[in-house]
């Protein structure tokens, strides 16, 4: 089985976005730590079906419906919170995306994506 976000990626984003969590809700923000639960797990659904769709050569426009239909529905979830959950939501999601394209880079860079071709 393959590693379609990267070695790096959940080891980082994980607890960077528990600690956001743990440090908003102490601030008295729980709304805003909810925010960023949503966005983080959005964005790994997103970067996991991203990195499965490099990986396997599969180009299908359902998957790509689906990949920005979790980005809507983080979206809508964090809205329905209040505005400053829609915000952490976007910010989760932004981060944990930027986590992938640099675990990403620095794979191909050592040519370790190669070896995962099906």
């Amino acid at each position: 089985m393959h590693n379609y976000l990267g070695q790096h990626t959940v080891a980082i984003s994980v607890p960077v976005s528990l600690v956001a969590s743990v440090l908003f809700f102490a601030l008295g923000y729980p709304d805003m730590a909810c925010g960023v639960l949503i966005g983080a797990a959005a964005g790994m659904l997103k970067s996991y079906l991203l990195g499965r769709q490099v990986v396997t050569g599969q180009r299908s426009l359902a998957l790509f419906f689906l990949r920005y239909g979790v980005v809507a529905l983080a979206f809508v979830l964090g809205i329905m919170l209040s505005l400053k959950a829609f915000f952490a939501a976007v910010a989760g999601l932004f981060f944990v995306h930027v986590v992938f394209i640099m675990d990403q880079v620095r794979t191909d860079s050592t040519e370790e994506i190669g070896k995962w071709k099906v």
